[in-house]
């Protein structure tokens, strides 16, 4: 059963997105992706351009290579939820992920810099 009316093409669209965003990401290029899922060069493109449906165990095998589930992996915008997080964050959420690197004084002149 389709859920929501989405065409399958959609759906193979979605998730070649998702592995894009994904790997680009974790900086991984699409042609480790496809060794590592075991698939062929160029699958992807060739998925995009024909919207052919992807086996599931494919759709399992790379929801684990990048630690999301296959409802993720299919369903979600990744693009969008990816930078949720981002936009969420606050300037203490910023010196406290870089305070390991800069000192107090460092950051304070970096943020003057920039303003």
């Amino acid at each position: 059963m389709r859920r929501n009316n989405v065409k399958p093409s959609e759906i193979t669209l979605r998730l070649c997105r998702n592995v894009r965003i994904l790997a680009k990401e974790q900086r991984i290029k699409m042609k480790d992706v496809e060794s590592a899922a075991g698939l062929a060069n160029g699958y992807f493109f060739r998925c995009e351009q024909n919207s052919n449906a992807m086996r599931i165990d494919t759709v399992c095998t790379l929801a684990e290579l990048f630690g999301v589930t296959v409802d993720e992996l299919i369903c979600e915008d990744l693009e969008k939820k990816l930078k949720e997080p981002l936009a969420k964050a606050t300037l203490a959420d910023a010196v406290e992920a870089v305070s390991d690197v800069f000192s107090k004084e460092e950051i304070v002149r970096i943020i003057s810099e920039e303003m």
